[in-house]
């Protein structure tokens, strides 16, 4: 049987885990609404955060109470979700979506200038290309006319 302090101390424990827990589902939500994944992406993606939130709070049951589930850890769960939401929510994701909607904006420019080096290459020779060919044609029609083939040369 636990004393009061240790249950108490398990309680604020499972408050801030729920807490922590918003934090994670404002980050993910923020995500979401910058980078607008495909409904199949987004369920994998909801299928992972749930998938990891379940894992830590089975982790959490079995670091602080050695596999006790009790009920009011769920009251704690959720007030603390409740309270970050209500308290915190109107801060963070806002903050989330500024530094999502930054990080999209410098992968735009890195993709655009990594593909410029990349495509450089290829567009001096495309340029290049025809005007070399053209020139080829000219000369090659220029020794058939002088009867100069490079046949005859030899």
């Amino acid at each position: 049987m636990l004393n009061i302090q240790e249950q108490f101390r398990i309680f604020l424990s499972f408050l801030l885990l729920g807490a922590l827990a918003g934090f994670v589902v404002d980050i993910y939500r923020a995500w979401c609404a910058v980078f607008l994944p495909c409904r199949k992406a987004l369920f994998f993606l909801d299928l992972f955060l749930w998938l990891l939130m379940t894992a830590l709070l089975l982790g959490a049951f079995f670091h602080y109470t050695w596999g006790e589930i009790r009920f009011a850890l769920f009251i704690a769960l959720g007030l603390g979700l409740i309270l970050y939401f209500y308290l915190y929510s109107k801060i963070f994701l806002p903050f989330w979506f500024y530094i999502f909607c930054l990080a999209e904006k410098a992968c735009a420019k890195i993709y655009k200038i990594i593909s410029r080096i990349i495509s450089w290459p290829c567009l001096v020779f495309s340029r290049r290309l025809p005007r070399f060919i053209s020139r080829m044609r000219k000369r090659k029609y220029a020794l058939k006319r002088r009867n100069l083939s490079p046949e005859k040369r030899k």
